[in-house]
């Protein structure tokens, strides 16, 4: 058994960043709006990162949301920067402080995932 189970877990460590993906936290978006735009956002960025950064940035200047920022450190993670985007998924959990500790949770368990795929 052991024999078998070694090899999957070698795998799941070896996987390179392009293959993970960082899940919406659906908590950040409030108004129906702003969670179409989140979503959007989101999509884009793991669609077309280049673009999806820029998009998010022109979001987070216009809004500074929770959102706005998730979705920066979002295409960053998809455009190869996972340290910069954890750095920023740390920073946003920071300063979340009046959120609920489960959507924080969220932004902080993305960070590691940032962090490892660094």
């Amino acid at each position: 058994m052991l024999r078998f189970l070694l090899p999957a877990l070698l795998l799941l460590v070896a996987t390179p960043a392009v293959a993970q993906r960082l899940a919406p936290t659906p908590d950040l978006a409030t108004d129906p709006r702003e969670i179409a735009t989140y979503q959007d956002c989101l999509t884009e960025a793991e669609r077309d990162p280049p673009q999806g950064f820029e998009d998010a940035m022109q979001w987070r200047d216009t809004t500074g949301s929770n959102a706005a920022r998730h979705c920066v450190a979002t295409a960053l993670f998809y455009l190869g920067q996972p340290a910069a985007a954890a750095e920023r998924l740390e920073e946003l959990g920071i300063g979340m402080k009046a959120a609920p500790t489960l959507v924080r949770a969220r932004i902080f368990d993305q960070a590691g995932t940032a962090w490892l795929a660094a």
